[in-house]
């Protein structure tokens, strides 16, 4: 199999004199000179002090306005002259954020938009790129991989391959302090380039046989079936093992559920009985996105049910003894918990969630006992760090009566115990992966898509929507609906999530790279419009939203 050999790289060289430094004012701006699919970029940033209400280039204005001021900008060269520009600036009184797109026509440099760019930057770098090369495509964020061309290929990339690899770094000074933040310090690794093993575009596994899931009868050869009963309730679950994938879910000759087309398989299943109630929980993924489907069991008859229906059904089953239950992490009770799987910055995550009217006493792997709370600790939620499908590292967040803090423990010589330096078995958890394509997040989306892990559900009694992006694709941009909040300057920069926290207003704690650094974003939704906003002040209005106030 032939993989693309060039690996993409980036080489920033500060530029000390000459050059483009005297066409830029150095009085104004540093000036970093860098190449991306050919293309060249001269990266500016204010000098310390420096108030930058105008970018000119030999003399000719770029972008000025008395009313904001530069934070960054990128112009993209044709030959020896600036044709596009992207620029952030920030209001000089509102302190808001803006991205500001220009072009030069040939005469003048004229304002353009995010769409307007994209096309001439792609047009810029086909005219770049050697003209013999033939597997080259694009760079522009709406650009899709072209296919393998035979089974067991790699997809053809653009060029040069930009892979995704998590090393370690030095803490961001604006990371939320562990008492206070929501979810808690996830871990400190940021993107770099190295050479990495290829993954599929849906980042799923590769070749996989077909099986049929018989719940009378399942094959244990080719499925992992785990069993248990809690509050009464028999719960049978079923996923496949690595080289399988489930295509159908029968109950004997009864078909219930079947794959429809190509990319079409059901990833998790769980069977919950309990007298005469008998009810299925199906995840399914459809090219790479997922979804759930419920069913009953009347007699002898399965019918649909809607997700509401499926969670009254559940709490018919565990009435009134959803009080101190057990959590087992590798196998959560879909009728006590809601499990959420994402990916991120290169570690496989699963976020655990009790119900509401569930409480949990303990945390069980299978048998092993993983953690209890101490004295007026109440269990939040927790993340699962695995890796080759194993579980290695888990994050419980707890509440108290006056803060939110986080445990980890690991699994070593077969028990958990706790683990101070959690970073670093987070680190060597990461699971790097070649890129396959940008995107943008839109905080407007609430289904998943073949680029992002998109779910809603409470933490800590707050209505939050978490967007992950999947392996192998990174965040250029992060909007609402047409509205932009954040947008990727340089080529390493990215978002690594977004979480939108509901209530009386909206929250939205946002997690970045850019210029090589982790950094925290904060943002409030008030009357339909975002701001950026301190993060002392987003710890305080968020609190306020866990305590109803």
């Amino acid at each position: 199999m032939r993989i693309l050999a060039v690996l993409w790289t980036v080489c920033l060289v500060r530029l000390c004199y000459g050059g483009d430094n005297g066409k830029v004012d150095s009085t104004l701006f540093n000036v970093e000179e860098a190449e991306k699919n050919a293309v060249k970029v001269l990266k500016l940033t204010p000098k310390k002090g420096a108030k930058a209400t105008k970018l000119t280039y030999e003399g000719l204005t770029v972008w000025e306005d008395k009313k904001k001021s530069c934070l960054s900008a990128v112009l993209y060269m044709d030959r020896d002259q600036p044709t596009l520009a992207v620029i952030r600036t920030k209001g000089i009184k509102s302190g808001a954020e803006f991205t500001v797109y220009k072009y030069h026509n040939g005469k003048k440099w004229k304002k353009g938009n995010e769409s307007n760019h994209k096309k001439k930057l792609k047009e810029l770098q086909d005219a770049a790129r050697p003209k013999e090369s033939t597997e080259t495509v694009g760079d522009n964020v709406e650009e899709k991989a072209k296919p393998a061309n035979k089974p067991g290929d790699v997809p053809a990339r653009r060029d040069p391959v930009k892979t995704v690899q998590h090393t370690p770094q030095a803490p961001s000074t604006n990371k939320p302090d562990t008492e206070d933040s929501p979810v808690v310090q996830q871990n400190l690794y940021t993107p770099t380039q190295q050479a990495v093993k290829p993954v599929t575009a849906s980042s799923v596994q590769v070749d996989s046989t077909p099986i049929a899931l018989d719940l009378n009868n399942p094959d244990k050869s080719k499925l992992d079936v785990h069993t248990e009963t809690e509050l009464e309730v028999s719960l049978k679950g079923y996923t496949p093992k690595n080289t399988f994938h489930i295509s159908s879910v029968l109950e004997g000759d009864k078909e219930l559920w079947k794959s429809a087309r190509a990319g079409h398989k059901c990833l998790i299943a769980q069977y919950c009985a309990k007298d005469d109630a008998t009810i299925l929980y199906l995840e399914v993924e459809t090219s790479g996105k997922c979804s759930t489907r419920y069913s009953e069991k009347i007699g002898n008859e399965w019918t649909s049910l809607k997700e509401n229906e499926f969670n009254e059904k559940a709490k018919t089953m565990i009435g009134e003894s959803g009080k101190n239950v057990s959590l087992n992490i590798t196998h959560p009770n879909r009728l006590l918990h809601k499990s959420f799987n994402y990916s991120f910055a290169g570690n496989v995550v699963q976020l655990t969630v009790p119900n509401n009217g569930v409480s949990v006493k303990k945390l069980m792997d299978a048998k092993k006992e993983v953690w209890t709370p101490g004295k007026n600790e109440e269990f939040g939620y927790a993340k699962l760090y695995t890796k080759d499908g194993k579980a290695e590292l888990v994050s419980v967040t707890l509440k108290t009566s006056t803060t939110v803090k986080e445990h980890h423990l690991e699994l070593k010589d077969g028990k958990w115990v706790p683990r101070t330096n959690s970073d670093a078995k987070i680190k060597s958890l990461v699971e790097p992966v070649q890129w396959v394509s940008d995107f943008n997040i839109d905080l407007s989306t609430y289904k998943d898509t073949k680029e992002c892990t998109i779910f809603e559900t409470e933490l800590l009694g707050v209505t939050t929507k978490h967007f992950f992006p999947k392996p192998g694709n990174t965040a250029a941009l992060v909007k609402d609906g047409n509205k932009e909040l954040w947008a990727s300057i340089n080529p390493s920069d990215t978002c690594l999530s977004c979480l939108y926290y509901k209530g009386n207003s909206g929250l939205l704690e946002m997690i970045v790279i850019e210029n090589s650094s982790r950094r925290y974003k904060y943002f409030e939704k008030v009357n339909g419009e975002w701001s950026e906003i301190e993060k002392t002040t987003f710890n305080s209005k968020l609190n306020e939203m866990r305590n109803g106030t």
